[in-house]
């Protein structure tokens, strides 16, 4: 079966509804306003397995000052999941432009794709379908069910069983729901009366979901590869970090998913505002979610009536601004110079301080390296400049740049990306038409070896397979980094020049987003105007400045 759902007794089926409209009471539902400003704004819709993040607002939000961290942060769960990508999975426009984008290349699997992109986007909706019989869960439903517009919600991810953790088919959406409407919590002696009688599920205690395979049954996804005849001839891996992650030093430092991706409070906090003399526990996992995506955010609190987003834009500018720190403790840039006659040489180093690949993800990010050389005040020498204008690098090579060893040229970029081929060998922006990687030179996390697990789908692909510095340090693999050596030619040695070397991320390539554009569809509009009207700013990564002389 595509999904198991374990059989049991549901506590108290059919109670939510009534308790929510009853039991609450003017206070909860005054407080509930007062927290979307006026409006009860998430949803409380219940089905028989899950209910809308509006249902745990009364006791997992509360006014403010109930959960206040030391530095006076709002720490509530729903406070900081509302205005993350999980919690707009549904909404996200690139999601939604990309998804149309598909369906008018591959019109023939129409109800495939839109039930497989479903699966994580709009999983709650999607769940309940497929156990009612549903063969292929379509859009135009999800648009109609305010549990699919809560995006990747608490039900969900708080009801999902380990019982096949780790293992393939929990891949690719593989989670299986448990029937009893029973919350799983990390915290040991859970109080269950108040959840049981206001929303119908129980808490429970269990250390899965503070495993990194929780997370790894959404965003460990393999998708279908369509030829030019729209024959289904095999499948790629669309993101990998779970993978990329079990091949490196971290599974065995203690370091989960949840490690970074949900920083810990240690002191100890509120979790919940009822009853008053619940304990207060530690380590608290927030719910922060906050990855490398500081642009989508930015996008929602601009639009919020467009992309019908329900958090304040304050919260979606301070994910951008997370995402955006975040980022910048991803990789670290070092640097080092001689002279060779009139040549300056410049090792350039990128150390990737992340549990998986960087970058990660899907496959439309990107970062690369700009280096300047400064004489005074004019430009000598610069590869992997920005063009505002365009969007775009200048210099690169159609159809895609390839790995550097070494630069000599400043229309040569070393770009960090993963490139698409179709089954005809072609490269590919469309997603379902990739078959493999022709080149992948995302830097590996420390300890990633080319015979450790999983190495068919995560493996580096293209010339950077063969680059010496590239994950090596002479015979051995695993340093998690790359070094570059940058020729430039034609200097004086007894001249003083100025280097900055900075490594930049975009979320969106321009390739990416030019092809995506192309295409036609109401989402797709949505976002070329969304794009036109705020173009994607590279994000610095880090940055460093060298004086070279004689």
């Amino acid at each position: 079966m595509r999904r198991l759902f374990v059989l049991g007794g549901i506590l108290a089926l059919g109670i939510p509804l009534l308790l929510l409209g009853q039991g609450m009471g003017r206070r909860g539902m005054g407080m509930m306003r007062g927290m979307m400003g006026g409006r009860t704004a998430l949803p409380t819709a219940t089905s028989e397995l899950f209910a809308g993040s509006g249902t745990c607002v009364l006791c997992h939000a509360g006014a403010p000052g109930s959960f206040q961290a030391p530095d006076g942060r709002n720490v509530s769960p729903i406070a900081l999941w509302q205005a993350t990508m999980m919690a707009n999975a549904f909404r996200d426009p690139v999601f939604r432009a990309k998804v149309e984008a598909e369906l008018q290349e591959n019109p023939s699997l129409t109800a495939y794709i839109e039930d497989k992109c479903l699966t994580c986007h709009a999983p709650m909706a999607f769940t309940e379908a497929h156990r009612s019989g549903v063969q292929y869960y379509r859009f135009q439903q999800a648009d109609q069910n305010p549990l699919a517009h809560d995006g990747v919600s608490c039900t969900l991810c708080h009801q999902i069983e380990p019982s096949n953790f780790g293992k393939e088919a929990s891949f690719s959406g593989g989670y299986q729901v448990n029937e009893r409407r029973e919350t799983y919590g990390p915290h040991p002696h859970p109080i269950t009366m108040p959840m049981v009688r206001h929303t119908g599920f129980k808490p429970v205690y269990s250390e899965h979901i503070a495993q990194s395979a929780l997370c790894a049954t959404c965003h460990t996804l393999f998708t279908p590869t369509v030829n030019d005849h729209g024959e289904v001839v095999g499948e790629i891996p669309e993101q990998t970090p779970f993978l990329e992650w079990l091949n490196s030093v971290y599974p065995d430092s203690g370091l989960s998913c949840q490690a970074c991706h949900m920083p810990a409070l240690r002191q100890r906090t509120r979790i919940t505002t009822m009853p008053r003399m619940a304990p207060r526990r530690s380590p608290v996992h927030l719910h922060e979610f906050v990855g490398g995506n500081a642009y989508v955010p930015r996008l929602l609190a601009q639009h919020r009536g467009t992309l019908q987003a329900v958090a304040d834009p304050a919260r979606f500018q301070e994910k951008a601004e997370a995402a955006r720190a975040n980022l910048q403790k991803a990789a670290r840039l070092q640097a080092t110079s001689r002279w060779r006659h009139d040549t300056l040489e410049l090792a350039v180093t990128v150390e990737n301080l992340t549990g998986h690949k960087f970058p990660t993800g899907y496959p439309s990010r990107r970062a690369w390296l700009e280096v300047r050389v400064l004489a005074g005040d004019s430009v000598v020498f610069a590869s992997g400049v920005w063009d505002p204008e365009t969007g775009d690098l200048q210099g690169l090579d159609l159809p895609y740049e390839p790995h550097h060893q070494v630069i000599t040229h400043p229309d040569e970029v070393q770009v960090y990306q993963s490139v698409m081929a179709t089954p005809e060998g072609r490269v590919t922006q469309s997603l379902l038409r990739g078959l493999k990687y022709i080149k992948d030179n995302r830097i590996p996390p420390r300890g990633f070896r080319s015979s450790g697990p999983y190495t068919e789908a995560t493996g580096i692909r293209g010339r950077a397979a063969d680059d010496p510095d590239f994950n090596r340090s002479g015979d051995t693999e695993g340093t998690g980094a790359d070094r570059v050596f940058y020729r430039i030619g034609s200097l004086r040695p007894d001249a003083q020049y100025t280097v900055t070397v900075r490594l930049l991320y975009q979320v969106l390539a321009p390739r990416f987003l030019q092809h995506l554009l192309g295409h036609e569809g109401k989402w797709v509009q949505t976002l070329k105007q969304l794009t036109t009207e705020y173009p994607e700013t590279p994000v610095v990564v880090d940055s460093l400045r060298l004086t070279v002389g004689s």
